[in-house]
């Protein structure tokens, strides 16, 4: 039978049926259908309500259109425009000042949509386009407002969080995208007593290893701060010596103008020099002497770092400014006679002379290392005059056939040849002595052929 033989069939079947019996029919085959049931009640069984709840359980009244699709029975692309829509309301009423109904709203999205996925999916992992985008964005509304604010009664916020903790108890996944799991360990903070709380965290801290203890004492620096307990978050970072721990504090006392004691947080730091590169702390001690406004206090602590630490030119800059104009060539003079440069890693030496004009200092700097690097000789040595080049250069040029020497591999050939290519960038005097480096390398290894290739491409690409 043809599909409109069907249709004008249904219409009589219609037209002739008891509408009680029809309704009878349509009540039993749905108990047993689950695809007639959803499709009854998505078609009506919305109705527009103010209820938090049952707005949001609205969103999950859409039954899969083309069947069972990837173990699901649920249309979820339907569901994550519902969920947004539904998202837009909860960020309208927080524009409006109603956090709690905002909360109300993010509360059950988090809770509703993990639960019906979950149940839905069999315990698979939430993913993008499911759903996960509001779930995160109701997530970092309810940690603003239930956790991390005071807006809401705290009384409220507890209840709230231990009934988002209960909803979603029996959740054996929660996902590490939507990081539900770190959401209901920091909501412990409300929701404990702050001894319990801090208890926790510190077994969590005796149990960890790594990154994963750092977060932890992390997390109790941001609970004790946010008590304004200042000694117990001093001697936490005494205790443990965390990085992160330290970058806290140093905040804390920012904000609070407390500029003595963040100087003294960094400066007594025993993190060593990867810390502070890493947490850029030489540039955030530079900012928070600027802020204090003590000149010569600033001059004072950037010339002994100067002296100390490993990266140096933030260091240099902030002297030539707090420096007085008039003042800065004897001082300069002095601080480059004071400091020992032999633990300079980060270049500030010859970027210094370059910035200073300093000319005549590259040649002694080129002649009295041993181990100069083709990369530094590259950027400065056109800055020293022909007669110098020369010299160094030759210098150079030694140490380039004495490493050949000791290499006989295509990739170690490979080697010396990029550092014969970077050698010749440095000033058309260098150029002329890498060509004359190529035949010596090749005079001191004959019969290398894979050595003579490597060497071939730079002399072509010149």
């Amino acid at each position: 039978m043809k599909f409109r033989d069907w249709y004008t069939r249904l219409e009589k079947v219609l037209e002739n049926t008891d509408k009680e019996k029809l309704y009878a029919f349509m009540r039993s085959y749905a108990e047993t259908n689950q695809d007639l049931a959803l499709a009854l009640i998505e078609q009506f069984g919305r109705e527009k309500s103010d209820d938090a709840k049952t707005m949001v359980e609205q969103c999950f009244l859409h039954p899969s259109l083309i069947g069972t699709r990837y173990g699901t029975q649920l249309d979820w692309r339907s569901i994550d425009e519902d969920l947004g829509k539904v998202m837009e309301r909860s960020k309208s009423l927080r524009s409006q000042g109603d956090d709690l109904g905002a909360v109300l709203i993010a509360r059950y999205v988090l809770t509703m949509t993990y639960c019906e996925y979950m149940a839905d999916h069999f315990n698979l992992e939430l993913t993008r386009g499911d759903g996960d985008y509001h779930t995160e964005e109701a997530m970092a509304m309810l940690r603003e407002l239930l956790i991390d604010g005071d807006t809401i009664d705290y009384d409220t916020r507890k209840g709230l969080l231990k009934e988002i903790a209960e909803d979603t108890k029996d959740i054996k996944h929660k996902g590490w995208l939507c990081r539900l799991d770190f959401f209901l360990e920091d909501s412990l903070s409300v929701t404990m007593t702050r001894k319990g709380f801090i208890g926790y965290l510190n077994r969590k801290i005796d149990s960890s290893y790594g990154l994963y203890k750092e977060d932890y004492i992390a997390k109790l620096m941001s609970f004790l701060l946010k008590q304004n307990d200042e000694p117990a978050a001093i001697a936490l970072l005494d205790k443990t010596g965390c990085s992160k721990a330290r970058n806290l504090l140093i905040d804390y006392f920012v904000d609070r103008q407390k500029y003595d004691d963040a100087i003294t947080i960094l400066l007594n730091g025993d993190d060593g020099i990867m810390a502070f590169y890493e947490y850029k702390w030489d540039k955030r001690l530079i900012e928070i002497l600027r802020l204090q406004g003590d000149s010569q206090k600033l001059i004072s602590i950037c010339r002994q770092r100067f002296f100390e630490a490993e990266y140096r030119w933030p260091y240099y800059e902030a002297l030539k400014e707090a420096v007085p104009s008039e003042e800065w060539d004897a001082y300069l003079q002095q601080l480059l006679s004071d400091c020992d440069f032999h633990m300079d890693c980060d270049d500030t030496q010859l970027r210094l002379y370059k910035a200073e004009k300093l000319y005549n200092m590259f040649f002694p700097f080129f002649m009295k290392n041993d181990h100069v690097e083709v990369e530094r000789w590259a950027e400065y040595g056109s800055l020293m005059t022909e007669e110098e080049q020369l010299l160094v250069a030759d210098k150079l040029s030694d140490s380039i056939v004495e490493i050949a020497k000791r290499l006989n591999k295509r990739r170690d050939y490979r080697f010396v040849a990029e550092h014969v290519a970077t050698f010749m960038k440095a000033s058309p005097i260098a150029e002329q002595k890498g060509i004359e480096l190529i035949s010596r390398i090749l005079d001191a290894l004959p019969g290398r052929p894979a050595l003579y290739d490597e060497l071939m491409k730079i002399y072509s690409h010149r």
